[in-house]
């Protein structure tokens, strides 16, 4: 898990999430401002894009609209936004036995070839973890907890209906 300060340190403030593995990974390690003190200790502000150029899905810690890729100005894509059912596609999460388990929709979301959950993203207090799901395996997977960490969003991505957020 890439830690909020190890993000800062690195001065890094946005990720590309890949879409075949969906690792994270570094975007973009210039800041177009730096950090405040205040701002080191506040939550992030997620925020996700694509590149209409080449696909890649990004997620950044400050604007997105100041993420570029292949030479444009990524678009932003908002959480929720299409007018498919919350209850197949926004996640929720449980935190049991050191453990932060996440499923994708109150009632199961469909995992077949043409409608799936590509990725869960969990955001924590600490940092920012992702799992790759794949068609025919349940819309749901665990992220270990860390001492003190506090769930702040869970997001999902759905091939069909795009990003939904807990």
């Amino acid at each position: 898990m890439k830690s909020v300060t190890e993000l800062r340190k690195r001065n890094a403030i946005c990720v590309i999430v890949r879409e075949q593995t969906a690792e994270i990974v570094y975007a973009q390690k210039e800041e177009p401002y730096p950090i405040s003190a205040e701002e080191r200790n506040t939550v992030m502000n997620m925020q996700f894009g694509f590149c209409s150029h080449c696909g890649q899905i990004m997620a950044s810690v400050k604007s997105i609209r100041t993420v570029q890729c292949c030479g444009t100005p990524v678009q932003e894509i908002i959480p929720g936004g299409s007018d498919a059912q919350p209850e197949l596609h926004r996640p929720v999460y449980e935190i049991c036995d050191g453990q932060i388990k996440v499923a994708v929709g109150a009632l199961a979301h469909p995992m077949t070839e043409e409608h799936h959950i590509k990725w869960i993203i969990l955001q924590t207090k600490n940092g920012i973890e992702s799992r790759k799901l794949s068609p025919g395996s349940k819309p749901e997977c665990s992220f270990m907890t860390e001492d003190g960490s506090t769930v702040e969003a869970v997001y999902a991505f759905c091939n069909l209906h795009g990003l939904w957020k807990e």
